[in-house]
């Protein structure tokens, strides 16, 4: 994990998925898991 400070008035786009799709499967999209304490 890095700290990422917020920049003020950028445009952000977050292909998510979209970017594996797009490319053919060349770009690898990341797998997601959240942690919960119990």
């Amino acid at each position: 994990w890095i700290t990422v400070h917020p920049v003020e008035g950028p445009f952000v786009v977050n292909l998510g998925d979209h970017g594996h799709f797009l490319s053919n499967g060349r770009f690898k999209n990341a797998d997601h898991q959240a942690v919960v304490n119990s």
